[in-house]
């Protein structure tokens, strides 16, 4: 509770964010299988449950799971990105725009 606010003087300076973001500014493919297998493996396991809760009429179960399918849609996404930016694979050039 005593905490007092970040105040201008307590930011570092640029050169200093370099080096606190050096560890995890250049990619590792096995980090990045990583994320992808914890992202589209449940993604592909809630969509199938889903799909096999509509024919034995469980609508409102498959429609709820529909709110954590999104969030790893979502997920889905960031990654996408990243790997556009080349920020997931060291072997692959960044892309202009």
């Amino acid at each position: 509770m005593n905490e007092r606010p970040t105040v201008a003087s307590d930011i570092p300076p640029g050169g200093a964010w370099s080096k606190t973001l050096a560890p995890i500014a250049s990619p590792k493919t096995s980090r990045s299988i990583f994320e992808m297998a914890v992202t589209f493996g449940p993604l592909l396991a809630i969509w199938v449950l889903a799909w096999r809760c509509m024919p034995m009429g469980c609508g409102g179960p498959a429609l709820l799971l529909t709110i954590p399918a999104a969030l790893f849609l979502v997920r889905v996404f960031m990654i996408q990105h990243d790997c556009g930016t080349a920020r997931s694979s060291a072997s692959v050039r960044p892309t202009s725009g």
